[in-house]
């Protein structure tokens, strides 16, 4: 009896064990976040209104790991076929990818392009799931007939929308606000480039 009792002290002990370590790991877990900043972050660019800055962050937590990952783009809302735009490397916990408004003759796009990020899977780290990002880009013109026609419900969303997006850049840089932001370079159309200028992008 006495024996049987050691053995299933000394199971029961090995089961606190496991489930403590198996805590202690997922606790330990490194997490990734994915997120669109800029202009673009409440979802429309408008030509001669919004700055050139749109870019989604990816940042991970702690800073001392890092992660790949890959921006993607998509030209067709009702039937995306993705395509690589961009791909870089975590440093200092942070990576950014630069999202051009202009197509490769500098002219300013017109219509929505769908992008998203796929990080990828890498032992200790929490990868998030792939998020599609939609961004409107609206031309001069329009934005111009969007005006004469918009009603003040709509005036008063697009303030509303304007501050959130304030808000939410205010909040990354204060995230980390000691660590060195690094744009990577990636490849495009089978072709290296030197990071992502606003120049780099496929036709509409």
């Amino acid at each position: 009896m006495k024996i049987r009792a050691s053995i299933a002290a000394v199971a029961a002990l090995g089961m606190v064990v496991a489930v403590g370590s198996s805590q202690a790991s997922a606790a330990s877990r490194a997490k990734v976040k994915v997120m669109m900043t800029g202009n673009c972050a409440d979802g429309k660019m408008v030509e001669n209104s919004d700055d050139d800055d749109c870019q989604i962050m990816v940042s991970v937590t702690p800073k001392s790991r890092n992660v790949s990952a890959t921006l993607e783009v998509a030209y067709d809302e009702s039937d995306p076929q993705w395509e690589e735009l961009d791909s870089g490397r975590t440093r200092g916990g942070r990576l950014i990818f630069d999202i051009p408004s202009t197509d490769e003759d500098d002219n300013w796009m017109d219509g929505v392009v769908l992008y998203h990020v796929v990080v990828k899977q890498t032992a200790g780290v929490t990868v998030p799931p792939v998020r599609d990002y939609k961004v409107e880009y609206v031309s001069a013109d329009n934005a111009t007939e969007d005006d004469t026609t918009m009603s003040e419900e709509d005036k008063a969303f697009n303030a509303k929308m304007d501050q959130a997006q304030a808000d939410n850049q205010k909040n990354i840089q204060q995230q980390q606000p000691n660590a060195a932001i690094y744009q990577q370079g990636g490849k495009q159309n089978g072709q290296n480039q030197g990071g992502m200028n606003g120049q780099q992008n496929g036709p509409m």
